[in-house]
């Protein structure tokens, strides 16, 4: 009886480890970060049957549009995308979630300073940095700071050990904060201001090397989204005066699906190339200052709306009216919504400039 009870846990412990070996570190460490109620290895299962669906989908369409020959390839190709896609797609939310958080780092660590500043305690200050902060950077030092509650520790070295890949200078600074706690007082606020100084100045030399390294990409997408339909339109003729035929399925599959699709693939690769990022606050609808307008905006949206695609099927032609009456309807209920966000926003942004002003006459 032992023996047979011992066997489906040996089973089990060696599927597990053979699920273990199909996801990869990288991605259980982006789904442990976003904090999904699913493994790593439900993401990979996951990828595999999407990819079959898709696989099958566009194989399907592929035979009925242009034949068997085609089909094959073109599902092998979309199932190969869709296992791709799927298995890529929690690193790429994982990296630009860390590099939206990293950008509070500055603020983190000067919350650290400030508090050492009136009471040279790590573990006080740890504490008050990660309570008094949002995100996943003050989330993890509060986390931290949990687990060496009942330690000799304040947990600071443990999270810059966490972000140092990541954001090297984080380690310099936690190093200078926790020498700033025994050191004496005449070189505490030496110590205090170079930690505060090392955070600036890496989070400025990775914004440098992210502008220098993503400026030939940038060009290279410029060209690709402006100029090459600029060139496809200018050689239209051309295959036409040659005797090419150029179908206008052709021509729409070129700009309505390769380009855009490509443009949007630039895209996201550009913004995961990301080191560090910085989001503006988020003003909601609960904000005092922000009035419900919706009924203003819907209001307006409609009457421009219908007031553009009028103008449209008269001056224009009438396949133009649902183009202008979307487009201008969309856009005035948006401005509506956003105007006293908007609002709000540089008052926001009015406050901040003069922050450091008044903490310096304080």
């Amino acid at each position: 009886m032992n023996e047979d009870r011992s066997k489906p846990t040996e089973r089990s412990a060696r599927v597990d480890g053979e699920d273990d070996a199909t996801a990869s570190k990288e991605l259980r460490r982006a789904v442990a970060f976003l904090g999904w109620g699913v493994s790593a290895e439900r993401v990979v299962a996951i990828g595999y049957r999407a990819g079959v669906v898709v696989g099958a989908v566009v194989a399907a369409a592929a035979a009925l549009a242009a034949g068997a020959v085609v089909a094959a390839p073109a599902g092998l190709a979309a199932a190969v995308s869709g296992v791709h896609a799927v298995h890529r797609a929690p690193v790429w939310l994982a990296s630009l979630r860390r590099t939206r958080a990293l950008g509070a780092a500055p603020g983190l660590v000067g919350r650290l300073v400030l508090r050492m500043r009136l009471d040279p305690s790590t573990e006080r200050a740890v504490r008050f940095a990660g309570r008094t902060g949002e995100g996943p950077l003050a989330a993890a030092l509060s986390r931290h700071e949990r687990g060496c509650a009942d330690g000799p520790t304040s947990g600071l070295r443990a999270f810059a050990r966490e972000w140092t890949p990541w954001f090297p200078a984080i380690d310099r600074a936690a190093a200078l904060v926790r020498t700033a706690a025994t050191a004496p007082p005449e070189r505490r606020g030496r110590c205090l201001d170079r930690a505060l100084d090392a955070t600036l100045s890496g989070t400025t030399d990775r914004l440098a090397s992210f502008v220098g390294s993503v400026r030939g990409p940038v060009s290279a997408l410029y060209a690709f989204g402006v100029l090459l339909p600029l060139a496809l339109i200018a050689l239209l003729p051309a295959g036409a005066a040659a005797g090419v035929a150029v179908g206008s399925g052709l021509v729409a599959g070129l700009y309505l699906i390769a380009l855009p699709g490509g443009l949007v693939a630039a895209s996201a690769w550009l913004l995961s190339r990301r080191l560090v990022a910085f989001p503006p606050p988020q003003i909601g609808g609960d904000h005092p200052d922000v009035p419900d307008r919706r009924g203003h905006a819907l209001v307006v949206g409609c009457a421009l709306g219908a007031a553009a695609a009028a103008a449209a099927a008269r001056v224009v032609a009438p396949w133009a009216w649902p183009v202008a009456g979307v487009g201008v309807g969309v856009g005035s209920a948006l401005f509506v919504l956003a105007r006293p966000r908007r609002a709000v926003l540089s008052e926001v942004r009015g406050v901040e400039r003069g922050l450091p002003d008044a903490m310096t006459v304080i």
